[in-house]
């Protein structure tokens, strides 16, 4: 799967951390949202994440906020 976090903040930072310690996931970090879209879209990738910019700055505002997934659509 595939990793693309937009956020600067500690939440971002968390969810990253936690994925990269299940060993079931093979994640690929990605800089950008379109980076991601090309190996989802492919089946290189089953899904992608994608932490938005200002993630924990929301969170931290108490205001609602949400990640993407993307999905392979074979």
């Amino acid at each position: 799967m595939g990793l693309v976090n937009l956020d600067d903040g500690l939440f971002g930072q968390n969810i990253a951390g936690a994925l990269d310690t299940i060993s079931a996931l093979d994640v690929t970090t990605y800089a950008t949202e379109a980076e991601a879209q090309g190996p989802v879209a492919r089946g290189e990738a089953t899904a992608a994440i994608v932490i938005p910019a200002g993630f924990s700055a929301q969170i931290d505002a108490y205001a609602t906020t949400q990640v993407e997934v993307m999905v392979d659509p074979g």
